[in-house]
């Protein structure tokens, strides 16, 4: 069972590479960190490369504007 579970994960990750949501932005190619490192304030280029649309995004942008209040991140850009 469990190398079936790592055999699904390594697919998932190759696919994700090659096919990821958003994977032409800085040529990211799947690789979500670039994203960040690039636009790290924008919730919803991360929401939709993760999920694939905006699902719970207003819940999401809340729940992170709350984070970066807690830690004192409003001032970054």
């Amino acid at each position: 069972m469990a190398k079936n579970k790592e055999y699904a994960i390594r697919a998932s990750c190759w696919f994700w590479r090659k096919n990821g949501g958003i994977h032409k932005k800085y040529n990211a190619q799947g690789d979500i960190n670039i994203l960040i490192a690039n636009e790290k304030n924008n919730v919803t280029l991360i929401t939709k490369s993760v999920n694939g649309g905006d699902n719970g995004l207003e819940e999401r942008k809340m729940y992170f504007e709350k984070i970066k209040n807690h830690w004192g991140l409003n001032d970054e850009k």
